[in-house]
């Protein structure tokens, strides 16, 4: 009964949902956002060019040098580096991504000193080949470094927040962890990114962002991972005290276009479902309900990220080439023959449609 409702409602109202331009062609899935984690390791471990680490973070090949004969970085010259790019880099992007998460935790220190942060860059040195960042001093210092680049850029810095993979303990990827970063005054001015729904930490994403202004919500990979009564709860917990102008859509799509199609086709209908309950509930009125839709599906991202036409068609152009891509290698792989590139997104996903897998 309640999917039959939620489905009509689709139907009536889908003409009011826009598509968002950043995150439905991907706010960090993209190479828009560069990851400083990413970066590191390619100090560290000499990596040249290419897209490395999660979410298909941004590094420019040829920026980061090989390490010195021996691996004898000191703390210094890893951070002369590490800042040095992290500031040509923030030119070109709309923001930093952190998976600090996946690394040691979100238990974050934010007065870590320059001694632990070496003790610990020279014990991941010879931890282990390929090198891991693992070592939670210098994870702190990383992140902090990190932060304060952003800071400094006027660039939001994007965290991943609760679930993902298995090399990811979900026990230190609670968002609370960061409530010292968030109060510390000298990171203040930074813009902070809760990605991910902060499933299954939602209702405590909401908690902070109603408490802290710098606090952001994201709700990428919640939708289309979970069940619809799951979507459609975590976005009710998410919204249940975050002001409505901190709320982002976010596909999480990534290489396949199916990634983006199914974000954006599930939060249309989710968002849909949740604000016809506010409206029943006498949270909202129809009208309302339809400025807040635009708000979380583009409105706010635009203004976050300060987006503009140049931009969102840069990123729509990127996307469109990643499906054409993955749609041919796709048709060759079944068909064994080339078949004409998809002009559009739009287009890629008709195809996808009409496919019989």
């Amino acid at each position: 009964m309640y999917v039959q409702r939620k489905s009509k409602v689709h139907q009536r109202k889908s003409k009011h949902i826009p598509r968002s331009p950043l995150c439905q062609y991907g706010s960090h899935g993209g190479t828009l956002v560069v990851d400083p984690f990413a970066v590191a390791v390619s100090i560290v471990g000499g990596t040249k060019g290419g897209a490395i680490g999660y979410g298909g973070s941004l590094l420019v090949a040829g920026m980061v040098p090989n390490p010195p004969d021996g691996m004898t970085w000191t703390l210094g010259e890893f951070t002369n580096l590490f800042l040095s790019t992290l500031k040509s880099l923030s030119k070109d992007v709309v923001g930093f991504k952190s998976i600090a998460a996946y690394h040691s935790g979100l238990n974050i220190n934010p007065l870590v000193t320059s001694e632990e942060a070496d003790d610990g860059l020279h014990k991941d040195l010879h931890a282990s080949v390929p090198i891991r960042i693992r070592n939670k001093s210098f994870v702190d210092y990383i992140f902090t470094c990190s932060l304060e680049v952003a800071a400094s850029s006027d660039l939001p810095m994007q965290i991943h927040i609760g679930f993902g993979d298995t090399d990811l303990d979900l026990r230190h990827a609670n968002l609370l962890h960061l409530q010292p970063i968030l109060e510390d005054d000298h990171f203040k001015n930074c813009h902070i990114v809760l990605l991910h729904t902060s499933y299954p930490y939602s209702k405590e994403a909401s908690y902070l962002s109603s408490v802290y202004p710098q606090v952001f919500l994201d709700f990428s990979l919640g939708i289309p991972k979970l069940s619809v009564y799951g979507m459609c709860s975590a976005i009710k917990e998410l919204l249940e005290l975050a002001p409505l102008n901190k709320v982002m859509f976010n596909t999480d799509g990534y290489a396949f276009p199916e990634t983006f199609y199914l974000g954006t086709k599930w939060a249309r209908e989710v968002i849909t479902s949740v604000l016809l309950d506010a409206c029943d509930g006498g949270d909202l009125s129809i009208q309302e309900a339809i400025e807040t839709t635009q708000k979380i599906l583009r409105g706010n991202a635009i203004n976050f990220y300060k987006l503009d036409e140049d931009t969102t068609q840069i990123m729509k152009s990127k996307v469109v080439n990643v499906a054409a891509d993955y749609h041919t290698q796709y048709l060759e792989m079944k068909e064994g023959t080339v078949h004409r590139l998809p002009k559009s997104l739009d287009e890629a996903v008709i195809a996808l449609k009409r496919m019989k897998f």
